[in-house]
């Protein structure tokens, strides 16, 4: 097997996804026109007729007026009040105001931090399909957050995620299966995972999926493929992708060598405080 370089990444199990989607709130706030308080004659009654509707108990405008209250988008920012309208629609059922709600507890934003909380709003959001707390509630069991830890249970809920093409979720069972975790070792769905996350352009996917290819794990050694992805993650900034595309252009592995290349990828690795990058480029006086 080709001696390259290829340092694994482990997908990094604090990172949490957004809140739900802004697209909407964007076009409600392109009609409700405001900023901090409400400007005359620009979407006062649009903005009143939302308010109206939430206040009478429609879920689907207790959510948006929620989600106007967390972003700030047209109204003073206000988590209180953000999570407020999320739990009036949650309590309706109303699955993206549930996982909403949740990371409100997580964040410590508008209500006081609580994991029992919320394990309760992403579990309701979850069972309902949503693929973002799906995902969540899969890193709750993950890492032991408001539950026990559980692998076995957090891969059943990674994997609902990963179907609905949730690109962490996608990589974290690729990571699962390539360590045994929570479900029997197997290279070869490791390979599939990471290369489903890595084709909706997930980075640490990408890099990963780039070793499947230098080890042969999974598929066959591949050294032109396993740089193409490593490049694809360094390109967006994945420092282990950048530290592996450098060394093997230092060491003309796999590919022709080329210093000038190779310092390219050293600098942008410094650049974000990989040790071995600032130790190269010290040592050879760059």
């Amino acid at each position: 097997m080709t001696n390259m370089t290829d340092r694994t990444n482990r997908t990094d199990r604090t990172d949490r996804t957004d809140r739900t989607d802004r697209t909407v709130v964007a076009v409600l706030a392109a009609v409700c026109v405001m900023a901090g308080c409400m400007t005359p004659n620009k979407g006062y009654k649009e903005l009143a007729a939302l308010t109206r509707s939430a206040e009478n108990g429609d879920a689907e405008a207790q959510f948006w007026l929620g989600m106007h209250y967390d972003e700030g988008e047209w109204v003073r920012k206000d988590n209180a009040e953000a999570a407020k309208w999320y739990r009036r629609a949650a309590e309706q059922g109303y699955a993206m105001a549930q996982y909403n709600l949740a990371m409100c507890y997580w964040d410590d934003e508008g209500v006081e931090q609580d994991d029992a909380e919320v394990v309760k709003w992403l579990k309701m959001a979850a069972d309902a399909g949503f693929h973002k707390a799906q995902y969540n509630l899969g890193k709750c069991y993950d890492e032991g957050v408001g539950v026990e830890e559980d692998a076995e249970e957090a891969v059943r809920w990674y994997l609902l995620a990963a179907e609905q093409d949730h690109p962490e979720a996608q990589c974290i069972l690729g990571m699962y299966y390539q360590e045994g975790r929570g479900v029997v070792a197997d290279k070869d769905e490791a390979f599939k995972w990471y290369l489903k996350s890595a084709e909706l352009g997930y980075d640490k996917a990408q890099c990963n999926l780039g070793t499947c290819y230098a080890r042969a794990d999974g598929v066959g050694e591949n050294v032109g493929e396993a740089l193409k992805w490593w490049r694809k993650a360094a390109e967006q900034g994945h420092v282990v992708a950048q530290m592996n595309l450098a060394v093997n252009y230092a060491n003309g592995t796999g590919v022709e060598k080329d210093i000038a290349e190779a310092v390219k990828w050293y600098v942008k690795a410094a650049e974000q405080g990989d040790c071995d990058a600032i130790n190269f480029l010290e040592e050879h006086g760059y």
